[in-house]
């Protein structure tokens, strides 16, 4: 599964467990909030100063590992995840 910045923040949260680590490690803390389950990916990222397309871009990128491995990322790996604003993706040290 691939995601887009058109769906909202509660699409994302269905699409994979991973999303929700992701984007509270990108520094989206407001996962819980109603109002942000209507939000569009690419709205939250305006509000958090975020390039949209590169959190997509290394979102798709971690959910290929976990797809074409069949690797599951825990909780804790996802901490090792880094997000570099203007990069092309994430760092994994697992």
């Amino acid at each position: 599964m691939t995601i887009n910045k058109n769906m909202t923040i509660g699409e994302l949260l269905l699409t994979s467990d991973l999303i929700a680590p992701i984007l509270m490690r990108a520094g989206m803390h407001c996962l819980g909030c109603p109002s942000s389950q209507m939000e569009t990916l690419e709205e939250a990222c305006m509000v958090h100063g975020m390039d949209c397309d590169v959190l997509v871009s290394q979102i798709n990128e971690i959910l290929a590992v976990e797809s074409k491995t069949g690797c599951c990322f825990r909780d804790t790996d996802i901490l090792k995840l880094i997000y570099i604003p203007g990069a092309t993706a994430f760092l994994i040290s697992l």
